[in-house]
């Protein structure tokens, strides 16, 4: 069968957009609103702010991107839109900044656009507005703030801020128009604020449910454009199940969803009735599409996807829960979204200010239809609640990272019970650090009055004294014939990881609190006993630690240029963000080894077991693997921060590896088949197959 406008096959193309809205680019198969875009058209002709509003699922989005948008470009308007996320002024800049140089892209708009929220955040949107108006002959210039709700989890100081200066460049400007588009469960949240109920006067666009007339046409007209047919009687059960009273706009995007399944199902051009029972009706298509996605993970996979479903919902209060977009850093493993990404349960995107990959669900119908979300969603609500706040305000925080936008009163009294809470919700290493820098910070203030002046008193006596003792760990650490003092180690460098942990802190503080963080360059720690101790960040530059027992030993982020690890026993050592650049590592046994996104370049590996290693992201350029034995290890003893010991199964990792034509893999071995090699490159692979 093929479509009569686009000379290509229909399997190809979708008429409809199954839980996504509509956008400009699908003008042409958007049909049964002509009516409402013309009333829109005229709202927005007669003000300068129109606030469309309407319940989830109503098509408001649709509306204006796929009625509305395309009619006004034709009239030769500027048109651009954002959503105000976490950081509205942000979003409002970039939106300007794509109509000012539409060819910036990558870091360059991130850049402009954060220069330029910084400036309307002091001089409001004005000349901005002006330059655009000027450069473009006076056109008419629209903003469109899509999902408008989302102003309401900024803190409030931001969002009082932010409105002001939207509402103020409206009032002063002629040719700029706004339109918000908001859900009507945060009407009451909108009119709790002065301002926007001012603003709000006579510019309500309310977006009500379609009549059977226009289902019928949103069903009926993309079909036929699309030289599609249905079979007779098919409309008249789409409709009986779709208009269902008092149902109508939550059954739009679910009628959406069951035509995008039985158009997949087509026979010979028709949309068949027999199609539409095996998917259970408008009722029951998402529903059995979501349990079928479920049912088809493994155990694992299942498990990860309650937790990962859970932090796709942000829960209402007062309002009904709605989905919220996540970064990949909060999710961590990526695969399992990619997987629910091609099932079109969740969509991804990219956050260019914080150059991070995003993920939230479809569609909010997810959250009211499908019972096993729900489900999750319930489970420990009043914890996740807290979680959920804590999150907030951790973001608030990380824009500037003030010591004033950290947890106090309550609110931390109530957030200290999410680290010792050990029910496992999904409480993320961001969250955890955040609630525990609150109260280290709290803690600070409350010794400040007495620590303060005992150290004014005290320093001198206590500074030597504190010296005195590093240059005995040096001498005592030196002077070890086979095996390195492993208290002396510890004396020296055992509070480096709280130089990333806490790197605000004053260092003399965070050294009495700590402990010292002092340079190992060249050490000789030949043959030490260094297991399971914490060494992140530790400046190890050149060291020898040849035959030395590292398992379980966390190096994360550490200096290890030139040192060398030969013989040495890195079992489970946490070696992640390390910078191993022309380190000696042969002979090692890396038995389970993290050694993501570390540098190994021109590292040598000569003779090394790569025993369930993990690879992911490092650097291996010219880096020597002559005769390096890659195989799985049946259990390995993985070391966590707390040193809690699991048993788990794992084969080496080479995804997102780096290497080059001076990477050295003669004589290199594999127990088994190449298969058992995780993620290796293709063209690597056919290089191990002719060695």
């Amino acid at each position: 069968m093929w479509c009569i406008r686009k000379k290509v096959n229909c399997s190809d193309i979708s008429p409809y957009r199954g839980l996504d809205s509509f956008r400009e680019e699908h003008e042409q198969w958007f049909f049964g609103r002509e009516s409402m875009v013309a009333d829109l058209y005229e709202k927005l002709l007669s003000r300068s702010l129109v606030a469309v509003m309407g319940a989830s699922g109503s098509g408001k989005s649709s509306l204006v991107f796929a009625g509305l948008l395309p009619r006004l470009r034709v009239e030769g308007w500027l048109v651009e839109n954002f959503r105000p996320k976490t950081n509205p002024f942000y979003g409002l800049a970039e939106a300007f900044v794509r109509l000012i140089e539409p060819d910036l892209l990558g870091s360059q708009l991130v850049k402009e656009a954060s220069d330029l929220s910084e400036f309307i955040k002091r001089k409001g949107i004005s000349e901005v507005v002006a330059s655009l108006t000027h450069k473009y002959a006076r056109k008419s210039l629209l903003i469109v703030v899509d999902q408008f709700e989302e102003i309401f989890t900024c803190k409030k100081q931001e969002q009082e801020h932010f409105l002001k200066v939207l509402l103020d460049g409206l009032t002063k400007i002629s040719g700029f128009k706004l339109i918000v588009i908001l859900r009507a469960d945060f009407c009451g949240q909108a009119y709790g604020e002065r301002t926007l109920t001012d603003a709000f006067q006579d510019a309500q666009f309310l977006v009500g449910p379609m009549n059977l007339k226009e289902f019928q046409e949103a069903i009926q007209q993309p079909a036929k454009l699309e030289g599609l047919e249905l079979e007779p009687g098919l409309i008249d059960r789409l409709l009986q199940d779709v208009g269902e009273e008092g149902q109508e706009s939550r059954n739009l995007p679910l009628l959406e969803f069951a035509l995008t399944k039985l158009w997949e199902r087509q026979k010979n051009g028709r949309l068949t009735h027999q199609a539409y029972t095996d998917i259970h009706g408008v009722k029951g298509a998402l529903v059995q599409h979501a349990n079928q996605v479920y049912a088809r993970l493994s155990r694992d996979q299942q498990q990860q996807a309650s937790q990962l479903f859970t932090r796709l919902v942000r829960l209402g209060s007062g309002t009904e829960d709605t989905r919220k977009i996540t970064t990949r850093s909060e999710i961590g493993d990526w695969e399992l979204v990619t997987i629910l990404a091609n099932e079109r349960l969740v969509m991804t995107g990219r956050d260019e200010q914080l150059q991070e990959d995003t993920v939230e669900l479809i569609h909010e119908a997810l959250i009211r239809e499908w019972k096993l979300l729900e489900q999750w969603v319930s489970e420990n609500r009043n914890l996740r609640q807290l979680i959920q706040t804590v999150e907030d305000a951790r973001k608030v925080w990380l824009v500037g990272k003030k010591r004033e936008n950290l947890l106090e009163g309550r609110l931390l009294k109530n957030a200290k019970q999410l680290l010792d809470n050990r029910i496992d919700i999904g409480i993320s290493k961001g969250i955890q650090s955040f609630v525990r820098w609150s109260l280290l910070w709290r803690r600070l203030q409350i010794v400040a009055l007495l620590l303060i002046p005992l150290l004014i008193v005290g320093m001198p006596i206590e500074y030597f004294s504190r010296e005195d003792s590093v240059k005995q760990d040096y001498f005592r650490m030196e002077i070890s014939s086979e095996q390195a003092d492993r208290e002396a180690v510890l004396n020296l460098a055992g509070g480096c990881w709280a130089e990333w942990q806490y790197p605000e802190m004053p260092s003399y503080l965070r050294e009495r609190l700590f402990g010292n963080c002092r340079s190992l360059r060249a050490a000789n720690l030949k043959k030490s006993y260094l297991q399971n101790l914490n060494l992140r960040g530790v400046d190890l530059h050149e060291a020898d630690l040849s035959g030395s027992r590292l398992g379980g030993a966390d190096l994360s982020g550490s200096e290890l240029e030139s040192a060398n690890l030969s013989g040495s026993d890195l079992s489970i050592t946490n070696l992640s963000g390390a910078n191993l650049w022309g380190a000696n590592l042969s002979n090692t046994g890396l038995f389970g080894t993290n050694l993501i996104n570390a540098s190994l370049i021109s590292a040598n590996l000569n003779n090394a077991r790569l025993v369930g290693a993990d690879l992911r992201g490092a650097d291996l350029r010219g880096a020597n693997f002559e005769r390096v034995t890659f195989s799985c290890a049946d259990t390995v003893y993985r070391a966590y921060p707390e040193f809690i010991v699991s048993k788990i199964k794992q084969c080496p990792n080479l995804k997102d590896i780096k290497w080059d034509k001076n990477t050295n893999w003669k004589g290199i071995e594999v127990w088994g088949t190449w298969d058992i090699v995780e993620n290796i490159p293709p063209e690597l692979k056919e290089q191990f197959k002719d060695k």
